[in-house]
């Protein structure tokens, strides 16, 4: 595929000529001969095949470029050619792999001209490589038996990769592909995606030696790779669509689907497993039910042989990410302490406490007035820096985690154990943390708290090291 994979040091030389290239007939010219070319079209052409290259190596790198292809109608021109809507009968041929190319290089860069032209048909030309790649797991094949199963990596990875960005939470319905509805088109399409997700598999005729030096087993295990990155692909728009598409009769089979994969053995296919929980955690969008599945996940974490399981099947990330400690849920004290409860617990004695959570959580802690949701959140510092001190604690030398550990130990003076957990949390800090950290801020607690802290520091480490 022309423009794929290019020379940067090539293509920066020659930048100038594409840019005064493009600023002639030639986009417009490239149109017309597409659109002459694609009348007589009979499964192969050479003309056809040379547009697609041309326009693959005009756009590399230059928006200026891609935008004159949109306005003169290149978008519209490619994905309405025979090389794509009759796919069925003229599989993929030279002529599909250029102007794929060309539409590769026109969006790699998140082009959004050609984004916004593209997103009318671009279900349909992410659903037929999909579907014809994937057909041998087809009760009824979407396509005749003659069909040759030869559809390229990169088409299916390109295609994968387009449906994980459109569908990214950073865009909204209105910028994406329109299709974030529950009609039955669009259900259609999704049933197809997931099928690919749970049933593709790389055909063992596909092991072709490209090298003398590869083995079939080799050549394998790359395209098993690379289906792998595709399928995650696909599953990462999957969980962010799932939080738009709420439970009812229209989608009670993808729903349903996400149930069968919750019982698959996490052995053999953990992918499908994650992407059920992590949809199901993204469709929560009442109050009540996140309370009530917060309290369920908070008991959950009590027995210490239950802490790994939930770590690893990203409950904390899933927690964190619907925004429970952002400024909007603080009415929601209860979802939020929760929240706390369920975290400090997943990180006593567990090094699974990763410091992007951090900000959110001081956030919080720094708006809020509640004493005890101050406290509570202070303790998941000190069983995270309990935790870690065998292996770094440099993500925790933090002025505003130090600020909170002196100010629980100046406050919980009616409660000993806040003052213990934050004597033992500071001296791992002065212990194991970078140089000087600790004792550049106990001055915020005053006189009488630096000497007691000081004092108690002092004898809990020289316990600690004898």
């Amino acid at each position: 595929m022309v423009g794929v994979r290019r020379d940067h040091t090539v293509a920066d030389g020659v930048a100038d000529l594409r840019h005064a290239l493009g600023q002639t007939q030639l986009p417009g010219i490239i149109v017309k001969l597409l659109e002459r070319e694609t009348r007589t079209f009979n499964g192969a052409s050479d003309i056809v095949r040379q547009v697609g290259r041309v326009a693959a190596n005009l756009v590399i790198d230059l928006d200026e470029n891609r935008e004159l292809l949109v306005i003169a109608g290149y978008v519209d021109a490619v994905t309405s050619s025979p090389p794509f809507r009759d796919i069925d009968m003229n599989g993929i041929t030279p002529s599909t792999q250029a102007l794929v190319a060309s539409l590769h290089n026109m969006v790699i860069d998140g082009h959004n001209g050609h984004k916004c032209d593209l997103r009318a048909n671009v279900a349909d030309l992410c659903n037929v490589p999909l579907a014809a790649w994937a057909h041998p797991i087809w009760l009824q094949p979407a396509f005749p038996n003659s069909t040759e199963i030869d559809v390229h990596f990169h088409v299916v990875s390109s295609a994968c990769s387009l449906f994980e960005a459109w569908f990214s939470t950073e865009g909204s319905s209105d910028e994406t592909l329109g299709v974030r509805s529950t009609s039955t088109d669009v259900l259609s399409l999704l049933d197809t995606v997931l099928d690919f997700v749970e049933h593709a598999f790389v055909p063992t005729e596909w092991a072709r030696v490209h090298d003398d030096d590869e083995s079939d087993e080799e050549e394998l295990f790359y395209h098993d790779k690379a289906l792998g990155k595709s399928k995650a692909a696909i599953i990462k728009g999957v969980v962010n669509l799932a939080s738009e598409t709420p439970e009812t009769k229209s989608t009670a089979s993808f729903w349903n689907r996400m149930r069968g994969w919750l019982e698959q053995d996490t052995s053999i296919r953990d992918d499908l497993v994650n992407c059920a929980i992590l949809s199901f955690g993204n469709s929560i969008q009442n109050a009540t039910t996140q309370h009530s599945l917060i309290g369920l996940l908070k008991n959950l974490s009590i027995p210490p042989e239950n802490k790994l399981v939930l770590g690893r099947s990203g409950v904390m990330e899933t927690v964190v990410g619907i925004g429970v400690w952002s400024a909007e849920r603080d009415a929601l004290g209860s979802i939020q302490g929760g929240a706390i409860g369920l975290v400090k617990n997943l990180c006593k004695n567990n090094q699974i406490f990763i410091s992007g959570y951090k900000d959110p959580l001081l956030a919080l802690l720094e708006r809020t007035k509640d004493p005890a949701l101050r406290s509570e959140g202070t303790r998941i510092f000190v069983n995270a820096i309990k935790s870690l001190s065998a292996t770094s604690l440099t993500g925790f030398a933090d002025e505003r985690i130090i600020k909170l550990l002196v100010t629980m130990l100046r406050d919980g003076s009616q409660h000993i154990i806040l003052q213990n957990e934050a004597i033992i949390a500071l001296t791992l800090l002065a212990t194991f943390g970078p140089s000087g950290t600790v004792l550049q801020q106990l001055s915020l607690g005053g006189e009488a708290t630096r000497q007691e802290i000081q004092s108690n520091a002092k004898t809990l480490e020289y316990k600690i090291q004898n």
